[in-house]
């Protein structure tokens, strides 16, 4: 019975360890300014783009912040890469149609919180870029779901600590 209770220590002990989160908060997405594609349920969109952020989010907490740190976002607005276009897809399927370059923004508020919950930077950013298609990893990028859009928030993510 003994090394039994042991290892229930040891995990206790290592489950107390202080995880670094990224929590988003998605703020009135149906009010944003490009989220959907044409002809798709605006429920449907949501939450799929919501879903793919926070599989994102979920997989760069541990990369970028800091143990025990929380980042608390508020996604405020966003206008996703190229333009959503019916009238180019065979039967009418929607898709996002992408140019040579497109520019991406996010608008977010963000918390980042150290391991006592201290407030350690806050503030609002109004994240845009131009990105292109050409290059190496042109195929990547049409084959990753809203590869523009997590692109622009890592490139944010990594100067999250540079002021501090």
């Amino acid at each position: 019975m003994k090394p039994y209770i042991c290892m229930i220590l040891v995990s206790l002990m290592f489950s107390s360890i202080a995880q670094a989160t990224i929590k988003a908060e998605y703020v009135k997405p149906k009010e944003y300014t490009d989220i959907y594609l044409s002809g798709q349920p605006a429920k449907r969109e949501i939450n799929m783009f919501i879903k793919e952020m926070d599989k994102f989010f979920a997989k760069e907490d541990k990369k970028i912040l800091k143990a025990g740190h929380t980042l608390e976002l508020r996604i405020l607005d966003v206008d996703r890469a190229g333009e959503s276009d019916i009238k180019y897809a065979p039967i009418h399927e929607p898709r996002r149609i992408i140019e040579d370059v497109t520019r991406v923004r996010i608008v977010l508020e963000y918390r980042l919180l150290d391991e006592s919950n201290q407030v350690i930077s806050h503030g609002e950013e109004k994240l845009k870029e131009l990105f292109t298609l050409t290059g190496s990893r042109a195929l990547k990028r049409r084959q990753t779901k809203l590869y523009f859009e997590k692109q622009l928030i890592r490139g944010w993510l990594k100067t999250l600590y540079d002021a501090h």
